[in-house]
């Protein structure tokens, strides 16, 4: 869908900030702006990047608005995602590398009921892109990853941008959750299949991860 000055300015206008506000909120210069919502005579050969487009959007949609045709809304206040097999499950990592260098510290990922055995199976070729694409946002955004794994499990394929703690054996839940940004995903994996389910909810991530916090300090180093 392309995007037009008019819906650019109805998002501004839903949530009632200015363009110096916007360069903030979307990490692009002044100027940068100035040139999007250029109007009038002899401006009309002027094509904005739609790699500065794309920055707006995300922006926006961060901030809870939706780009329909031919306007703007905000965003239901819940909204479930769901992907299923190897391009469904690529797509949710996509996701979660582009939150992590989209948000920074604003992400700070939380990861429990992990076999990463079968992330990495169910990624296929993706797998070590996503884990460079990983490394690389943290240490440019410094945002921080906590994964908790089952006791005795010393497959940890994210050790250079997350930190690790075990839980017992009989206190560990194969049951996969992330927690990145404003959204809670639950990662159903079967021997055929792997099933994600994802809430962008800024309200429900929140809870999920103090729930995951307090639980993490229980936990030894």
């Amino acid at each position: 869908m392309n995007i037009t000055k008019e819906q650019l300015r109805g998002a501004m206008g839903l949530l009632g900030i200015n363009q110096t506000e916007l360069c903030k909120l979307a990490k692009v210069s002044p100027p940068t702006i100035v040139n999007v919502f250029k109007d009038g005579q002899g401006n009309d050969d002027y094509e904005t990047k739609g790699s500065t487009i794309k920055k707006l959007v995300n922006a926006f949609e961060d901030k809870g608005i939706e780009f329909i045709p031919y306007g703007v809304q905000l965003k239901p206040k819940e909204t479930i995602t769901q992907y299923r097999g190897h391009s469904g499950f690529v797509q949710f990592m996509k996701d979660v590398a582009d939150t992590a260098e989209r948000l920074g510290t604003d992400c700070n990922i939380c990861v429990s009921g992990v076999d990463e055995t079968l992330f990495e199976k169910w990624q296929g070729d993706y797998a070590e892109v996503y884990l460079s694409r990983m490394a690389t946002a943290s240490k440019k955004t410094g945002f921080k990853s906590r994964i908790i794994v089952k006791e005795g499990d010393y497959y940890c394929t994210a050790v250079n941008y997350a930190e690790y703690r075990q839980v017992r054996k009989d206190m560990f839940i194969p049951a996969a959750s992330y927690i990145y940004g404003d959204k809670f995903a639950t990662i159903i994996f079967s021997e055929n299949d792997v099933e994600v389910h994802v809430i962008n909810d800024k309200a429900s991530a929140s809870a999920q991860r103090i729930a995951f916090n307090n639980f993490w300090e229980s936990l030894s180093a």
